[in-house]
Order: structure tokens, then sequence, then C-alpha cells
């Protein structure tokens, strides 16, 4: 996810007022606020980020991003093994996701990243140089514990990945439960524990962020959105799309013709 072929595994943008639902994928996420007010969850922990402070999701890191009238930030998103140097202590520590330093050097070093990410002769090396910075500096201050040789991820972490290679396809929670081997029942409450709405909320938020896409970026017409994105019928995804973004598929589309 996020990829580009440019910069070899590195995606860098800008972020404000920006909100995403719970998921998890094998990169690194690093996320620098440079303005007050970014709502970031990762590893159970919610935080309001100000100017300065680094959330880290690290390689399949529950994390999500709460809506907020404000807060901007850098995000880069990159495959780990574009970090070496440091790819073998996300498999034998667990280190905390918020660094809340209030640090201007994050800051500088996260938006000259994301200026050479954007320049026409973007240098990978330059781009690499950054990522080790950021995230050498993270590693240095943050706490960890060792892990336990052999610890593998539980249910819910397992589920999400699934989930997030499937979810344009037919799924149910009774065939997700069918593939982990488990009582459905029990995976209904493993999500209703951890994920805010259940488990049909969360697929159906990931199915709407992935419309909502596609009505920014293609030419597709709205029906065929909906069976792209894994809804069964038009009906379900117009209700669905205006109870999670609070407008039609057809007011997202003209918002989007209207930006320059």
């Amino acid at each position: 996810m996020f990829i580009e072929d440019r910069t070899q595994g590195i995606r860098i943008s800008w972020r404000g007022c920006y909100s995403f639902p719970t998921h998890l994928h094998h990169n690194i996420e690093l996320l620098v606020c440079t303005e007050d007010g970014i709502c970031a969850v990762c590893g159970g922990e919610s935080r309001t980020l100000r100017r300065g402070d680094m959330m880290i999701a690290f390689p399949n890191d529950v994390h999500a991003y709460e809506t907020s009238l404000q807060g901007e930030g850098v995000m880069m998103i990159f495959d780990p093994r574009i970090v070496s140097l440091f790819e073998n202590r996300f498999s034998q520590r667990r280190y905390e996701n918020f660094l809340l330093t209030g640090d201007e050097t994050l800051v500088s070093y996260a938006l000259s990243a994301l200026h050479e990410f954007d320049s026409a002769d973007c240098s990978f090396e330059i781009l690499c140089g950054y990522l080790y910075i950021l995230l050498g500096s993270a590693l240095k201050a943050l706490p960890y514990a060792d892990v336990p040789p052999g610890v593998e991820s539980d249910l819910l972490r397992e589920a999400l990945q699934y989930i997030s290679e499937h979810y344009t396809e037919p799924l149910t929670l009774k065939s997700l439960a069918r593939k982990f081997g488990v009582d459905p029942c029990h995976l209904s409450r493993t999500f209703s524990q951890k994920i805010p709405g259940g488990f049909l909320h969360y697929l159906q938020q990931l199915r709407t962020e992935y419309a909502r896409q596609l009505l920014r970026t293609s030419d597709l017409d709205i029906y065929n959105i909906a069976c792209e994105s894994g809804f069964s019928n038009i009906r379900t995804f117009n209700r669905v799309f205006k109870s999670i973004t609070g407008m039609t598929p057809t007011e997202c589309r003209r918002e989007a013709q209207k930006m320059p």
C-alpha cells in the first residue's frame, strides 16, 4: 500500500484535518505534526499531537486517525527494508508509538523530506537519509520491551491484515471466522472490544474510503464504484457512504471536481 515506483517504496505527503479508520500494513508509517491538533491512535493508545511530536506505526501496528478540525503534519510511509540497519529491531523489540517531545528539528527534517519527495529531481538517497534521521531519533528516545522469540500476532491483528487485503471482496463475519477457525461470536466480541463500531462498521469504513478515492480520481460511474468497493448494491452503498462521510457519492464527486 502507498508504494510509488519513482521513490522505490516511499510515499510522503502533507496531511491536514485528516481521518482514516483503523488499519495496519507491513510498512512503517511516521507522522510528524507541524500544527497542533492531529488525533492519532496506535497500539491501543490515543494521543493529540502537537507541533514537533511524532507517531510511529511499526510494521503490523494497528493504527488510525480520528476526525479533527485542526492539525497538520507530514506523513511518511515506507518499506522497512529501506532502513535495513534498523530492520531486525522491529521483530526483536516492541517500541512505544508516540514521541511527544515537541522537537522543532523533527519538523524541519520532515518538511525537507516532503520538499525533496515533491521535487522534479527527487533523490532516493536523500529521502533515505531523512528517514534514517527521523526514525533513528525516535528509536534512540522511545522506551521498548524485548519480544520473546516465537511470539505470534493475535487474532485481531491477523484478521485486520486479512481484511485490509480482501475488503473489496465478498466478506462476512462468518466467512472471516471460518478463515481463522474461530467461533463467529468470539470474533465479533474481539472486534467490538478493540474496534469502535465492530466488524461491520470497520469493513464499511474501509470500503467507503476506497470508494471516496475512486470518486475523486477515476471516471467510473457511481454504480461501478460501489461494486469495485465491495458493496452488494447501490442502495446500501449510498446509505453507508452518507452515514460515514456526511455527503452522498454524487456530492463527493462534485466537491472533488471543484478542487484545482
